[in-house]
């Protein structure tokens, strides 16, 4: 997604209501996990927002056309006859028209510009370290297998690759009983040795402050959160950029 149109309103209440939509359509249910659903709309998000992309830039190819299409013709009637005030004020209109056109295209440049710079810019010293450094052939993987024993998945046939997608989301998946992020059980008595041997505690008061509240985070606070986030940031793993968050709105808040 570039970062340059996140900030159109035109997206925000499109995937505002698009979100909205697609959590209704999606609920939570036995066969479909948070998690999952989680997945599943960043994965769709990333769609449509490409989409979205594609046409935006097709309207606005199209708009640049026909403004040039009509102050051509404004310019050969106004040559054609020089003393019609109908044919000036055309011409007039159609370049007023076309400078604004090309304003707010400056403007957008200028956006996307300036988030090029923040991500790109201040790579000099990369630059002259990655000439120096030895280029490596890249290593292509092939085949994928969990764990010894397990079916390999061959990752050039379709039904490999969908294999291959269930082992990584296994491998890392915190639902998953042997995801690398699952939730660990707590050795209490490691962990009592570990807070014996402060010399420092909180009161009862400030660990209740800290721990926070039995029903856990509250949507306020998690849409708070995400107004905190800088923008123009690298967007991560999904390719979500922190600004989008923000920009989403409450509904984005309700999908975490």
């Amino acid at each position: 997604m570039p970062p340059a149109i996140i900030s159109h309103p035109a997206l925000k209440t499109f995937m505002t209501t698009w979100i909205q939509t697609f959590l209704q359509a999606n609920p939570v249910t036995t066969t479909l996990s948070r998690t999952a659903r989680w997945d599943k709309l960043k994965v769709d998000i990333q769609d449509v927002a490409r989409n979205y992309c594609s046409t935006f830039h097709a309207q606005c190819t199209g708009q640049l056309r026909v403004l040039r299409v009509r102050a051509s013709q404004a310019r050969a009637a106004y040559v054609a006859a020089p003393g019609s005030h109908h044919a000036l004020d055309a011409l007039r209109h159609t370049a007023a028209d076309l400078l604004q056109h090309r304003r707010q295209q400056a403007a957008t440049d200028a956006l996307r510009a300036g988030v090029l710079l923040h991500e790109y810019g201040d790579q000099s010293t990369y630059y002259f370290h990655h000439l120096h450094r030895q280029r490596q052939q890249a290593t292509v993987i092939s085949y994928l297998q969990q764990q010894q024993g397990s079916p390999v998945a061959d990752l050039c046939t379709m039904h490999g690759r969908q294999q291959a997608d269930s082992i990584i989301v296994n491998f890392f998946s915190a639902d998953s009983p042997t995801g690398m992020f699952r939730q660990l059980p707590t050795d209490l008595s490691a962990q009592q040795s570990l807070l014996s041997s402060l010399d420092r505690q909180l009161p009862s008061e400030a660990q209740q402050a800290c721990e926070g509240a039995e029903q856990g985070i509250t949507l306020n606070e998690l849409q708070a959160a995400l107004k905190l986030c800088g923008g123009g940031k690298r967007p991560g793993s999904d390719g979500l950029p922190y600004g989008f968050s923000p920009s989403s709105g409450r509904c984005w808040a309700q999908s975490c």
